[in-house]
């Protein structure tokens, strides 16, 4: 594959987040709804992806779906995987502001309990 070129989509197949790979389907506990073939026409691989009526379909169908905007499956799932990579940073980048913050509060309480049992011991 060459820089730039987009890989093809397997469905089912994990996905790509920082080097770490992801079965969403297993890691959601989902069951997927996409398959591999055409709903229309079974013999042939969906290949692109409609906007406006949200369905994947492949190059027979594509008459139906004419003045519709095509995306390829392989950059819808380009697309999917980026808005991942995007999740994952917000979602790690807020659990470590939250990680930071109990340990800032145990180190307080910690402190006030060192405290009260000086008092105590005093």
């Amino acid at each position: 594959m060459k820089p730039g070129q987009i890989s093809e989509f397997q469905p089912g197949s994990a996905a790509v987040l920082d080097d770490e790979f992801v079965d969403i389907n297993q890691a959601f506990g989902l069951k997927p709804k996409f398959s591999q073939s055409c709903p229309k026409h079974r013999d042939n691989q969906v290949e692109f992806y409609c906007e406006i009526t949200s369905s994947f379909y492949c190059k027979i169908c594509a008459k139906d779906h004419q003045g519709h905007e095509d995306t390829p499956i392989a950059m819808v799932a380009n697309d999917m995987q980026k808005s991942l990579n995007e999740l994952k940073h917000i979602y790690l980048t807020k659990r470590t502001h939250v990680i930071d913050r109990l340990v800032k509060h145990q180190d307080k309480i910690e402190g006030f309990f060192k405290i009260y049992y000086d008092c105590l011991d005093a």
